[in-house]
């Protein structure tokens, strides 16, 4: 029924509900295989835009076998695209724990301490991403610069910057970050010799949150 899913998702989606949903229902089907059917079904509710159904079908897969790795990643990256920031960290902590070197787990869980204002720890997530999973990955860039211009490491905000602006072939008209944006940072970092800058010592959750791609932070079926 899950490759039934074809083109036509909306189709196809409600009847692979109801064969995924008696599947479960069956008292045989032992705990790890029962998860992954809870997964598939989270994943399906996804597709049809049932986030809170989602969401329960990902927690109990959870419950139901504790090192149940895809689960967590799809529940972390919903919490995490609708601004549930603690719920998102604890999700990536749990998939961390059972897969320690899982990319995604990595810079999820670096989102959403990033998202929390914990500087620190999202700083060493996203230098852990990009030294061990993808060292082009834009949006990593782009946070370090974030925290590193928040902190006025101002050597350290420009090296990130001018990484991103290499990276981002086709940038949004409207992505203020750009190669004048990297210059401009040279006289912010002349201008925090002369004397502190104002702002430098909050990290709000809003400022630049960037979401996890859905085909990031989502396992496929």
């Amino acid at each position: 029924s899950i490759g039934a899913i074809t083109s036509d998702e909306e189709a196809q989606a409600e009847p692979a509900v109801l064969v995924l949903g008696d599947k479960v229902k069956n008292k045989e089907v032992n705990r790890a295989l029962t998860a992954d059917l809870l997964n598939n079904l989270g994943l399906i509710y996804i597709r049809e835009e049932e986030m809170p159904l989602a969401v329960v079908n990902f927690t109990a897969a959870g419950k139901l076998d504790s090192g149940d790795v895809e689960s967590r990643l799809n529940l972390g990256a919903i919490f995490l695209r609708y601004l549930n920031y603690e719920g998102s960290k604890k999700a990536f902590e749990i998939a961390l724990s059972s897969a320690p070197d899982n990319c995604t787990a990595v810079l999820g869980l670096a989102a959403s301490q990033f998202a929390l204002g914990e500087r620190d720890d999202s700083q060493n997530g996203y230098h852990s991403y990009l030294d061990s999973c993808d060292a082009s990955n834009a949006a990593a860039h782009l946070q370090l610069e974030k925290i590193y211009e928040r902190k006025q490491d101002f050597p350290n905000a420009i090296k990130h910057c001018e990484k991103y602006v290499a990276l981002v072939k086709n940038p949004p008209k409207d992505d203020p970050m750009t190669a004048d944006y990297c210059k401009a940072l040279s006289n912010m970092a002349t201008m925090s010799r002369e004397g502190p800058m104002d702002g430098g010592d909050e990290l709000l959750p809003e400022d630049g949150m960037e979401e996890i791609p859905a085909e990031d932070g989502m396992e496929e079926i």
